[in-house]
C-alpha cells in the first residue's frame, strides 16, 4: 500500500504526565536517537533520521514508505509523507482516533464507558464512568491504543494503526531525556 493511503493516519508518543516538556529537550533526544532529522521548517516538523527503521518497527509485509516531502499535482507542498511533528499544548488534549473511536475502559470497574462520546470530552481533565460513577483523570483511563491525553506529543505521520510499533531504545531515550516513561497509540481523523 502506498503512503498516500496512511496520510490520514499517525503512530504518536507521549508521555506519561500531563505536565509541560520542553520542545528542545524531545528534539535534542529524538535527533540523539537518529529518529528525527532536518526541520522541515518552524512548525515543529522534522524529517525521520538515519536511525529511524531501527526504532520504528514495521509489522507484517513491509509498506511503500516515503520519507521525502515533494509536490502534488497542483504544485503545492505534499504531506503525504513520513516525518514527525511535535504538537504542545497549553493544557492536556485528548487526541484520539476521530475515524474508529473506541469507549475508553475505566480503570476502576475496568467496563467501556458506554456514555462516553469523542465529541463532548476532548478537553476534560476527567470522566465519570456510567458504570461505577467514579471520576477518573482522562489520562488514567485505557483507550486500548486509540487515544493519549498530555500537553506533549511526538508525531509520526503515514503509519496505519498497528502497522508499527517504537523500540524500547528509543522509549528509554525519550525517558531518559525527559524523566517521565512514554507510551504509544495510534489516530486517523
Amino acid at each position: 500500500m502506498s503512503s498516500t493511503a496512511y496520510s490520514d493516519c499517525s503512530l504518536y508518543l507521549q508521555p506519561s504526565t500531563t505536565d509541560a516538556i520542553a520542545t528542545d529537550r524531545l528534539v535534542d533526544a529524538l535527533r540523539e536517537t537518529g529518529l528525527a532529522g532536518d526541520a522541515l521548517d518552524q512548525d515543529q516538523r522534522y524529517l525521520t533520521g538515519e536511525n529511524y527503521l531501527e526504532l520504528i518497527n514495521y509489522l507484517g509485509c513491509s509498506p511503500n514508505i516515503s520519507f521525502e516531502p515533494g509536490t502534488n499535482d497542483a504544485g503545492t507542498e505534499n504531506k503525504s509523507f513520513c516525518h514527525i511533528n511535535i504538537h504542545q499544548f497549553d493544557t492536556p488534549r485528548l487526541i484520539l482516533c476521530r475515524s474508529q473511536p473506541r469507549k475508553p475502559q475505566c480503570p476502576s470497574c475496568k467496563r467501556p464507558v458506554s456514555s462516553w462520546s469523542a465529541d463532548h470530552a476532548l478537553d476534560t481533565p476527567s470522566i465519570t464512568c456510567d458504570n461505577c460513577h467514579s471520576e477518573t483523570a482522562t489520562g488514567h483511563y485505557n483507550w486500548h491504543k486509540s487515544a493519549g491525553f498530555a500537553r506533549s506529543f511526538i508525531e509520526i505521520t503515514d503509519i496505519f494503526p498497528r502497522e508499527a510499533v517504537p523500540q524500547p531504545a528509543l522509549l528509554d531515550r525519550l525517558e531518559k531525556a525527559t524523566g517521565t516513561s512514554w507510551q504509544y497509540f495510534y489516530a486517523c481523523r
